[in-house]
Protein backbone atom coordinates (compact mmCIF):
# COMPACT_ATOMS: atom_id res chain seq x y z
CA UNK A 1 0.00 0.00 0.00
CA UNK A 2 1.41 3.37 -1.05
CA UNK A 3 0.52 6.89 -0.02
CA UNK A 4 -0.29 8.80 -3.22
CA UNK A 5 -1.12 12.44 -3.90
CA UNK A 6 -3.22 13.39 -6.92
CA UNK A 7 -3.01 17.08 -7.89
CA UNK A 8 -5.66 17.64 -10.56
CA UNK A 9 -8.05 20.56 -11.10
CA UNK A 10 -10.58 18.63 -13.22
CA UNK A 11 -12.87 16.90 -10.70
CA UNK A 12 -13.86 14.10 -13.10
CA UNK A 13 -10.27 13.19 -13.89
CA UNK A 14 -9.30 13.41 -10.21
CA UNK A 15 -12.19 11.11 -9.28
CA UNK A 16 -11.26 8.47 -11.86
CA UNK A 17 -7.62 8.43 -10.73
CA UNK A 18 -8.53 8.43 -7.04
CA UNK A 19 -11.14 5.68 -7.45
CA UNK A 20 -8.71 3.48 -9.36
CA UNK A 21 -5.95 3.92 -6.78
CA UNK A 22 -8.30 3.33 -3.85
CA UNK A 23 -9.42 0.14 -5.58
CA UNK A 24 -5.80 -1.02 -5.39
CA UNK A 25 -5.82 -0.34 -1.60
CA UNK A 26 -3.61 2.76 -1.72
CA UNK A 27 -3.99 5.76 0.57
CA UNK A 28 -4.93 8.69 -1.68
CA UNK A 29 -5.01 12.44 -1.04
CA UNK A 30 -6.37 14.84 -3.66
CA UNK A 31 -5.59 18.54 -4.16
CA UNK A 32 -7.46 20.60 -6.75
CA UNK A 33 -4.97 23.46 -7.21
CA UNK A 34 -1.25 24.08 -7.20
CA UNK A 35 -1.12 25.83 -3.85
CA UNK A 36 -2.95 23.00 -2.09
CA UNK A 37 -0.80 20.45 -3.87
CA UNK A 38 2.41 22.11 -2.69
CA UNK A 39 1.10 22.28 0.89
CA UNK A 40 0.40 18.52 0.83
CA UNK A 41 3.79 17.73 -0.71
CA UNK A 42 5.67 19.76 1.91
CA UNK A 43 3.69 18.30 4.82
CA UNK A 44 3.31 14.58 4.02
CA UNK A 45 5.80 12.03 2.70
CA UNK A 46 4.36 10.51 -0.49
CA UNK A 47 5.43 7.41 -2.37
CA UNK A 48 4.00 8.79 -5.61
CA UNK A 49 2.61 12.12 -6.83
CA UNK A 50 0.33 12.35 -9.87
CA UNK A 51 0.74 15.98 -10.88
CA UNK A 52 -1.20 17.91 -13.52
CA UNK A 53 0.91 20.42 -15.42
CA UNK A 54 -1.68 23.20 -15.85
CA UNK A 55 -3.16 24.08 -12.47
CA UNK A 56 -4.71 27.17 -10.91
CA UNK A 57 -2.45 28.91 -8.41
CA UNK A 58 0.86 27.22 -9.13
CA UNK A 59 1.70 25.16 -12.20
CA UNK A 60 3.01 21.63 -11.92
CA UNK A 61 6.45 22.94 -12.91
CA UNK A 62 6.30 25.57 -10.13
CA UNK A 63 5.38 22.87 -7.62
CA UNK A 64 8.32 20.69 -8.70
CA UNK A 65 10.73 23.63 -8.52
CA UNK A 66 9.60 24.73 -5.06
CA UNK A 67 9.68 21.17 -3.76
CA UNK A 68 13.26 20.73 -4.99
CA UNK A 69 14.25 24.11 -3.49
CA UNK A 70 12.93 22.92 -0.12
CA UNK A 71 15.27 19.92 -0.27
CA UNK A 72 12.72 17.40 -1.49
CA UNK A 73 13.62 14.56 -3.80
Amino acid sequence: MARILVVEDDPQIAFVIEDSLLGQNHVVDVASDGTGGLEHILYYPYDLIVLDWNLPGLSGLDICSRFRESGGT
